[in-house]
Order: structure tokens, then sequence, then C-alpha cells
């Protein structure tokens, strides 16, 4: 029996499979090599044959000197968001209350 979730899959799968297809010809005939699970696994396959490299750890000042007041004083400010006016919804759009000069 097919379920409500397997129906609202088939009718997704459906109205992306036109814009999959125009992306790949696309990438054909500009000899751009189209991005699918076998790239994925030919990159992974690539990084595992190299040595770890750890990232780098460096915070931007801003967020090294963040105390944890001023992280909990960081709220989503929805009059600063992309849609703020719109119910088209909204953006991530946050900034931090509290000022992070503060002396701790």
């Amino acid at each position: 029996m097919l379920t409500r979730r397997d129906t609202m899959a088939l009718i997704g799968a459906g109205a992306l499979a036109p814009i999959n297809a125009h992306a790949q010809e696309q990438a054909a005939a500009g000899g751009r090599k189209v991005f699918d699970h076998g790239v994925v696994i030919e990159k992974a396959r690539q990084l595992s044959l190299q040595p770890y490299a750890a990232p780098d750890a460096k915070l931007p000042e801003a967020l090294d000197k963040l105390s944890f007041d001023d992280f909990r004083a960081v709220r989503f400010k929805r009059d600063r968001a992309h849609f703020g006016g719109s119910k088209a919804g909204s953006a991530w759009s946050c900034s931090i209350a509290a000022s992070s000069t503060r002396t701790r």
C-alpha cells in the first residue's frame, strides 16, 4: 500500500527530475563533471590516501573573546531577517545582542 510519505516522495522526485536532467545536459555540454554519488566516492577515496591534516582551530577574534553570557545573549532578530517583513519565511540572521568587548 502506498503511504502518504511515499506519495510525497514520488511527487517531489517527479517535480525535480526535469531540473536534474537539465543540469546534467548543461554539464555534459560544457565538459563539466556531473556531481553524483560516484564523484563523492572518488573524492573520499582520494582523501583517504592522504595523511590527516588537522584543521586550523584558531577562532576569529570576535568569537574567541565571546564570554558565556555573551554567547547566551545571541538571539534571532526577526527584524534583521532577509524575509523579515514577508510571509515567505525567514532567513537565518542573528547577531550578538551583548557587546563582546566587555571585560570578563
